[in-house]
């Protein structure tokens, strides 16, 4: 109930659509998980390898995003002039990352630069198309692990 109150209602295309990204997220998980196990015999090395790519994804890129903001507003002094830099580097940062297209994807409003700001970072305004990006990617990086498991599969035979 407090669900409703929170966001006003949510209709059946938007659940589905969230359902939607997260099997695409799932599947990237689960693919980095199975080239991982193919790549290294030991499969403690595989879950520790998909653990560390995983928490990359989710947590390294707030992390890169958030350095480079602090850098920049070290050389950079003028506010007009760091939120463009800002604006690109968080359309790069942000395209690998799951939880932030998520974010993007609940929130009508994909600036999100309150959310960033809570967690210490710099706001910056982001494109609306970020979910978007976040699938394309969990899809090319999907279909290229399964393609590279695949051939080192067929060398093993």
């Amino acid at each position: 109930m407090g669900i409703v109150f929170l966001y006003g209602g949510v209709s059946i295309l938007e659940i589905l659509a969230i359902i939607l990204y997260f099997m695409v997220s799932a599947f990237m998980v689960s693919v980095i998980g199975f080239y991982f196990s193919v790549r290294f015999k030991k499969s403690i090395t595989a879950i520790i390898m998909t653990y560390l790519v995983t928490s990359f994804l989710y947590v390294g890129t707030f992390i890169i995003y958030f350095i480079t903001g602090s850098i920049a507003s070290i050389f950079i002094t003028d506010y007009t002039q760091i939120q463009p830099f800002l604006i690109k580097v968080a359309n790069i940062c942000f395209v690998p990352n799951p939880f932030y297209g998520l974010i993007t994807m609940l929130y009508d409003d994909p600036s999100v630069g309150g959310i960033l700001y809570m967690f210490g970072g710099y706001g910056a305004q982001v494109s609306t198309i970020t979910w978007f990006s976040n699938v394309i990617f969990a899809l090319m990086l999907s279909g290229l692990l399964l393609l590279l498991s695949k051939n080192r599969l067929s060398k093993v035979k």
